[in-house]
């Protein structure tokens, strides 16, 4: 398309139309930033309501300030081009995410149903009721971050209302039964609207369906609610039901809150890690009977009359007594293995006396006999050797003589170490 202005914004390209106006990609020409901007055509304009309508949304979008809400520029409704510019999300939408995949895993359910209680709940509390609530509005980022846009037919508490008494506005496939009969409206209506996406994006297709919007609204407002886990075997039981009571035909039987939603999907996806928003009873019922003295009268009491602690309060005292077990069996291990090396090293010590007295006799007997040499390898010597003698002569004699270890055969070598210096009497 050729360029088109609307100061201080140039027109690129039309991205998306409505009943509510044409989204164009444009260009702020202060900063050369690329936005989206709504802009109301003229025939649309003449239409009282639906003028009030954009006028409306540009109210709510200038007060809403969230991550997971569209964030809007400004704009005007005076001049005869009415539009707001608001920021371009570049990743389509839920409902073009789920054209693509069919229907997606429980945990990216979950993912997004998260992100789209922070949206309501911050909404509710700014007295916002959207009241069409649809995977198509909901903007998609590359990262996955989802972003509520299209408050069009959103309500604000505090205001007149839009649409007459009697009459409905939003999508067939996920209105809740009392704003299909046109009854006042609370935050409610939005939860079962998103009961219906949760239910979507786990089975690929809207709970009710028919051929005509007649058929669609009955089941609404009295058709069976169906159960998700029937077509997504693998949906937590948990989910299943929180679909289940997001999907009630009453207000009432739906959870309060966007926010008591989001702690049970968070309770699906980490159990354990969040504790239900309630107030922590400070006075159990055992510690309310425990007996407590009074700071006066404590000197007085007898030692049995102290406080009580109750039996689950109580410090447990298993530490010490492991701890002494583990010694005394530290102490019996080392005195077995203490009485075993005693038993061990006393007959080699006897063994060790014996052979020294023979050696002691045999020299004694022998000794005339010591002329006689023993060959050394170191010398060369060819001579006979002395059995006895080789056997019997002192090994530090030997070693002083330079013969060699063969020559040292006789002795123990526990009693050369014992006894290095010991002389053999001839």
């Amino acid at each position: 398309m050729e360029p088109r202005w609307i100061w201080p914004f140039e027109l690129l390209e039309k991205i998306g139309e409505g009943g509510m106006g044409v989204v164009y990609r444009a260009r702020y020409t202060g900063n050369d930033r690329i936005v989206a901007v709504k802009l109301l055509p003229p025939d649309v304009a003449a239409d009282s309501v639906l003028l009030a309508r954009f006028e409306r949304e540009l109210e709510v979008l200038k007060q809403l300030h969230h991550p997971h809400i569209v964030r809007c520029f400004g704009g005007t409704c005076e001049s005869a081009e009415r539009f707001y510019a608001m920021e371009l999300v570049e990743g389509g939408t839920l409902a073009d995410h789920l054209g693509r995949k069919g229907k997606l895993a429980w945990e990216f359910v979950v993912d997004y149903a998260l992100q789209m209680c922070e949206a309501l709940q911050y909404a509710h509390e700014h007295g916002v009721i959207h009241r069409d609530v649809k995977p198509g509005n909901f903007l998609m980022t590359k990262s996955g971050q989802l972003k509520l846009s299209d408050f069009g037919l959103a309500s604000i508490v505090t205001t007149n209302r839009l649409t007459a008494a009697g009459r409905t506005v939003g999508t067939i496939q996920y209105m809740a039964p009392e704003q299909i009969r046109g009854k006042s409206l609370t935050g409610r209506v939005d939860l079962y609207a998103m009961g219906c996406v949760l239910f979507e994006m786990l089975t690929g297709h809207t709970p009710y369906a028919g051929e005509n919007a007649a058929t669609i609204l009955q089941q609404h407002l009295s058709g069976p609610i169906p159960h998700a886990m029937a077509e997504a075997l693998n949906c937590p039981l948990k989910l299943d039901q929180l679909i289940f009571e997001l999907m009630s035909k009453d207000a009432d039987h739906r959870p309060a809150t966007a926010a008591e939603v989001g702690w049970r999907l968070e309770e699906i996806l980490q159990p354990g890690r969040h504790s239900p928003p309630v107030e922590p009873d400070l006075f159990p019922e055992s510690i309310a009977k425990t007996r407590v003295a009074s700071l006066q009268n404590l000197g007085k009491m007898p030692s049995d009359a102290a406080i009580e602690v109750p039996h689950r309060l109580r410090p447990v005292t298993l530490f010490p007594w492991g701890l002494a077990v583990l010694m005394t069996l530290a102490s019996a291990c080392f005195l077995v293995t203490l009485d075993e090396y005693c038993s061990a090293v006393t007959p080699c010590r006897t063994n060790l006396g014996g052979a020294f007295r023979a050696l002691e006799s045999c020299q004694s007997r022998f000794g005339g006999q010591s002329s006689g040499r023993i060959r050394s390898a170191a010398n060369g010597d060819d001579s006979e050797i002395d059995p006895c003698h080789s056997r019997l002569q002192p090994w530090n004699s030997r070693r002083r003589s330079g013969g060699a270890r063969t020559a040292r055969i006789g002795m123990p070598i526990g009693a050369r170490r014992r006894f290095p210096n010991r002389e053999v009497r001839r």
